[in-house]
């Protein structure tokens, strides 16, 4: 899919105003990869998806500076970007390739793979946002007990990372449709 039209896509499911940009200058030097900083400046990505998935844009810093007031700052990866936050974890995009990952700080800063890049944290997230409104065909008879799991098996297509049973994403997954 190309820039234009995850774009469109995006506005149409979004609205102009539903997304978040990044001017750049205004993400930190650590962010070299180029596909994660067009994606960012020219696409934009949603504030959120519930209260499981919010995204901070403008507090973009490298995470071994935002949380160095912990004491297992100095195991943070330099090359990690506080993106917002998955569940209870902090949510993460790693500068020179774009990959999300987790950490849970309270936890001893362990890591685990959300998205493959960040185009795939947007695209799963556009997909939830979709089952939330309801506004996929697929649904129709589907229970909403049910629709936890068909939003993993679906969101594991876009990215094979979600198939992996520690995947954040199904804890966000079950606290937006099995506890909403």
């Amino acid at each position: 899919m190309t820039i234009e039209e995850a774009r469109n896509q995006l506005h149409a499911l979004y609205g102009a105003f539903g997304l978040r940009t990044a001017v750049e200058g205004s993400w930190p030097d650590t962010l070299t990869d180029e596909e994660s900083k067009s994606f960012l400046r020219d696409v934009g990505i949603p504030r959120g998806l519930g209260d499981p998935i919010t995204v901070h844009l403008p507090g973009m810093t490298p995470v071994a500076e935002k949380y160095s007031f912990l004491e297992s700052h100095r195991t943070l990866p330099r090359d990690e970007i506080f993106l917002g936050y998955i569940v209870d974890d902090v949510l993460l995009l790693n500068g020179t390739d774009g990959a999300i990952s987790s950490i849970a700080t309270r936890e001893g800063s362990r890591i685990l793979a959300v998205n493959t890049h960040l185009s795939t944290l947007v695209a799963c997230m556009a997909l939830g946002e979709r089952l939330l409104t309801r506004s996929l065909p697929e649904l129709r008879g589907r229970r909403p007990e049910d629709l936890a799991a068909f939003a993993a098996e679906s969101m594991g297509r876009i990215d094979p990372l979600l198939n992996e049973r520690d995947n954040r994403w199904h804890s966000a997954l079950r606290r937006l449709f099995e506890n909403g």
